[in-house]
């Protein structure tokens, strides 16, 4: 047989097994989704039926002929593939993001609007997975603020929210929501909003941070791996689809610190590269923005041990550049501007907002926090439970999202440094910074720090449970950057002792501590099996083979762990296109400046209105309306109760006294008279209660519809 005949033989071969391979993952991917989007308190089953449902599914078969024509591209071409990937990965980046915006696709939970209890109907919107009702912070309190913004009476995208509260309302700084203003530079993922319509917006700020952080990701990877673009691709795929990411996406801030900070490290390292005074311009901008950015996120807990990680790896690159450290004059002059520039628009911003930043201070909840750590030690092995999350919507701790951490591969992420210290013997800058901190911090995690300790260090802002998910994001650097430097490989029958002693640790202590999560279902053998694969192939990475298998592994176990945490949707017409949100829009049209209360309902219905442009006196209080609840409460004898952030119910009544009634620390019920609401200023009421007892000098029915009731109240010195 021929040379060519041989090789067109092989090809033929690897075309075929790329098309299989393809099958079976796009059945395990379907079987996945319908786990997800079929699993019951934890409960994971799926019946004949729903396993002949993926072979009836168009999509399936579509999904197939997408995954097996990129397979076939890459046994036919190889390299060539991977490398046009890797050059146009911007472009192509670039196009999924323009398609995705266009189409409006999202991963927001908004669909959990459509339950019975509160706008009915069913969510059309969803393409796989499912609304995840714990993300309440984002789809009934972010989202809805972010899409009141496009009704403001005072303009479009007001600094000062006047639907917010029903009174002007800081909502650029805390819960930060798009506004056209100057200030907004720091915050790119909201420009969607300023020219888009809601849902177009809503997937610009989704997928503008998700694509955002895979690529930033993948720089920071190329740049402490030396360029090893399996460890970056690998390094991307663990930042982005970790579960803490992934659960706690769209708020907090947690996404935007992980890309401002990687960000200014990698540009710092070009600026360093470069003489070009235009490229060290650009740099030194997108630095700033940077700089900007992670500081207006506004969260201490995870700002302060992020800012550890990001000083070690500034001073790494300086270190590193130290003997190409220099300034011309005209690099002195443009960062002069820039810095000058950055530091205006900053003493603006908090101009503007240093009422708002007093009020949160001085606020009963959340108010001043002071932490000293402890107490999560057992934590530290938790990760592997994670791949299990998105399927059970449940997680090990006392939520799901309280559950949620990087896959870091602990104690790998310690074994295989010390392995490439000791035993190849290389004294890495880098290793040695990133070992110190991840150490720092998971003493403070573990065991605590004394009062005055944990006040100097600025952890006293952090809980450790906050400060566990920002370790792992060190450990996975620090793995990165080891399995890059690894030169010895440890014997194989050694690794798998390792790997069995790491398995076992890692698995019976989640066992142990959480028995209730791994008595719902045979999570054990499998969790057991995918990390010890994971572990041994750690163990066995000084070779780029092994990295390669490596990446396949960890590819499955990041799919799992974050694919489907949140939705992909559609559109946002299971609001807009409601007839609830459509009848108040009408009202509100008519009447934009009429202050409303949402009456006898709790979340998250008392932010319902604001997404019809309502001026809610009892939307989420993200900071006490003080000067209001002062008119009803002028001794200010409840003041421990409505000084803080504050989900607010109220409940109109005729014989109870005026109370407010804390029911937890961010939900408190007004408990009032229609006189109380006429000193408020009130003017509509939405409602599932029936008023036609009053007169109708009090009340006026002004819409009904199944969902609920308006009604109005009469004034009557005014008539």
């Amino acid at each position: 047989m021929s040379g060519a005949a041989v090789n067109g033989k092989r090809q033929a071969g690897k075309i075929t097994a790329a098309i299989v391979l393809s099958f079976v993952f796009a059945v395990l991917l379907f079987v996945y989704i319908r786990l997800v989007e079929t699993a019951d308190e934890g409960v994971l089953s799926l019946s004949g039926e729903d396993i002949k449902a993926i072979f009836l599914n168009v999509k399936f078969y579509a999904l197939w002929a997408l995954v097996s024509a990129f397979a076939v591209l890459l046994a036919r071409f190889g390299k060539r593939m991977t490398d046009f990937l890797y050059r146009y990965r911007y472009a192509i980046c670039l196009f999924i993001f323009v398609i995705c915006v266009a189409f409006a696709v999202s991963g927001s939970s908004i669909g959990c609007w459509n339950h019975q209890d509160y706008l009915g109907g069913t969510d059309s919107g969803i393409i796989a997975g499912v609304s995840r009702e714990i993300r309440s912070d984002e789809w009934f309190v972010s989202t809805p603020m972010a899409f009141s913004q496009y009704y403001n009476p005072s303009g479009h995208f007001s600094y000062f929210s006047e639907i917010v509260r029903g009174t002007p309302t800081d909502v650029f700084l805390e819960y930060g929501q798009p506004v056209l203003s100057a200030a907004e530079i720091f915050r790119p993922f909201h420009w969607g909003y300023l020219f888009l319509p809601q849902a177009n917006g809503l997937a610009f700020y989704w997928c503008g941070r998700l694509i955002a952080l895979f690529l930033v990701s993948f720089e920071m990877g190329m740049l402490i791996s030396k360029k090893n673009k399996t460890l970056s691709l690998m390094f991307a795929l663990t930042v982005l689809l970790a579960p803490v990411v992934q659960w706690w996406f769209a708020i907090n801030g947690l996404v935007e610190m992980l890309i401002y900070a990687q960000l200014a490290v990698v540009m710092l390292h070009k600026y360093l590269e470069t003489d070009s005074v235009k490229w060290r311009s650009l740099y030194a901008g997108v630095i700033l923005l940077c700089a900007g950015g992670y500081i207006l996120t506004m969260y201490p807990s995870w700002m302060v041990p992020i800012g550890y990680i990001l000083l070690g790896l500034i001073i790494w690159v300086l270190m590193e550049h130290h003997r190409k450290i220099h300034f011309r004059k005209w690099d002195i002059l443009i960062l002069a501007v820039e810095c000058l520039c950055f530091l205006g628009l900053m003493y603006i911003i908090f101009r503007n907002s240093m009422d708002t930043i007093r009020a949160i201070s001085d606020t009963v909840y959340p108010g001043k926090r002071f932490e000293t750590g402890g107490g999560h030690g057992q934590n530290l092995t938790n990760y592997v439970s994670g791949i299990w999350y998105a399927m059970t919507g449940t997680g090990t701790e006392v939520n799901v999202c309280e559950s949620a951490a990087f896959i870091d591969f602990f104690p790998l992420c310690y074994i295989i440094p010390l392995w490439v210290i000791f035993k190849d013997r290389i004294r890495d800058k880098l290793l040695v910074i990133l070992l110190i901190i991840s150490v720092f911090l998971e003493v403070y995690v573990a065991f605590g720090f004394p009062g005055f300790l944990a006040k100097v260090t600025l952890l006293s802002n952090s809980q450790s449970s906050r400060v566990i998910a920002v370790a792992g994001f060190c450990n996975l650097l620090l793995l990165i950057r080891a399995l890059s430097l690894m030169r010895t490989r440890m014997h194989i029958a050694g690794a798998a002792a390792v790997a069995a002693g790491c398995t076992v640790l890692c698995v019976w202590t989640n066992v142990a501590y959480f028995p209730a999560f791994y008595e719902k279902q045979a999570f054990i053998p499998f969790t057991a099996v995918i990390f010890g694969a994971a572990f041994l192939l750690i163990l066995l990475a000084s070779s780029q083979t092994v990295k390669r298998l490596l990446l396949g592994v960890v590819f499955i176990i990041m799919l799992m762990a974050g694919l489907l945490v949140n939705p992909v949707r559609r559109g946002a017409d299971n609001i807009y296109g409601s007839d609830s949100v459509q009848y108040m829009r009408e009202i509100v049209s008519d009447d934009p400046e009429a202050l409303w209360i949402v009456e006898g309902m709790g979340v998250p219905i008392n932010n319902l209105p604001i997404m019809a442009g309502a001026k809610t006196v009892n939307s989420t209080n993200i900071y006490p309306a003080l000067d209001r609840w002062r008119i009803l409460d002028p001794d200010g004898e409840y003041e421990n109760v409505y000084n803080r952030y504050a989900h607010i119910g109220i409940y109109m009544t005729e014989d109870a006294d005026r109370s407010f009634d804390l029911t937890g620390p961010d939900y408190f019920w007004l408990i009032c008279s229609i006189d109380d609401l006429r000193a408020l200023d009130v003017e509509y009421i939405l409602t599932r209660n029936d008023f036609s007892a009053y007169p109708e000098s009090d009340l006026e029915l002004v819409k009904e519809w199944p969902m609920f009731r308006v009604y109005r109240i009469r004034y009557q010195d005014l008539n």
